[in-house]
């Protein structure tokens, strides 16, 4: 049966919920849809205290009934494990970020700037592969909670390659080349903890964006079908209108494919 949660840190939902479900579990449910950490929620029906070991059946829920969701504990600070990345298949640099949910993303990236400062702040964005709402997407003036992020997050922090010349100059350019590449599935490893490299040939002077096409023949089911995921080489995210000898890569390289959008990187 459906079930209408009503809180003060967002509109209505609803979520279908089994009879027999206990109220952890319900919560469970409400995380993976609202991104609402479970130890952080009390739920109350007609002003009682719903216990996680409660039976759906015995609280005279019925279809349509309404639940008060109290979030007030989010005012209370939570640990986000950040995955710092200048990410590279070789490497990942970890540490742990005091944070509170109504910070925003901009917060965030200053806490990260202030850690690490050899690079710009606005040459970094934040992407959550795993977190409920985010989707990996984020803009600077969303808040913590707005994206569904909950304690032990992993947060990936990439960073925006600098310096590079348009093309080459004529008198010093080459023919091109056949690459051979491996591309890394990144959410894989993070996820799992596999390291699975999927092997690619292509020309150098061929864009970035071709890897795509190339990746839906030959690895479809590594290839996201809403087309949301990004290159990045060595530490930095590629740009995919410009060819592969523009972004620096030589034969033999890994190229890590990353769920998500990048924001503010153009």
């Amino acid at each position: 049966m459906d079930v209408t949660f009503l809180g003060d840190m967002g509109k209505a939902f609803s979520i279908e919920v089994g009879f027999f479900d206990s109220f952890l579990e319900v919560k469970e449910k409400i995380k993976k849809y609202q991104g609402f950490p479970v130890k952080m929620q009390k739920l109350f029906f007609n002003g009682k205290l719903l216990k996680d070991d409660d039976i759906v059946i015995n609280s005279n829920l019925i279809q349509g009934s309404c639940i008060v969701i109290n979030l007030a504990q989010y005012n209370k600070s939570i640990e986000v494990k950040l995955r710092v990345m200048f990410p590279t298949y070789r490497s990942l640099v970890e540490y742990t970020q005091q944070v509170y949910l109504d910070e925003t993303i901009m917060q965030l990236k200053e806490k990260i700037h202030t850690k690490y400062n050899f690079f710009k702040i606005n040459d970094i964005s934040l992407m959550f592969p795993f977190a409920s709402k985010a989707g990996g997407r984020v803009l600077d003036h969303q808040s913590l909670l707005e994206c569904g992020i909950s304690d032990n997050e992993i947060v990936c922090v990439i960073t925006k390659k600098q310096n590079l010349e348009a093309s080459l100059p004529e008198s010093t350019s080459r023919r091109s080349k056949i690459l051979n590449l491996n591309v890394l599935p990144l959410a894989l490893r993070l996820q799992i903890g596999i390291k699975m490299e999927l092997k690619v040939q292509i020309e150098s002077c061929a864009k970035v964006s071709e890897l795509k096409k190339v990746l839906e023949y030959k690895y479809k089911c590594f290839v996201r079908e809403d087309g949301c995921h990004f290159f990045m080489h060595e530490t930095h995210v590629m740009c995919e209108n410009e060819s592969f000898e523009w972004n620096q890569v030589s034969d033999g390289d890994t190229i890590l494919l990353c769920d998500g959008y990048i924001q503010n990187m153009g």
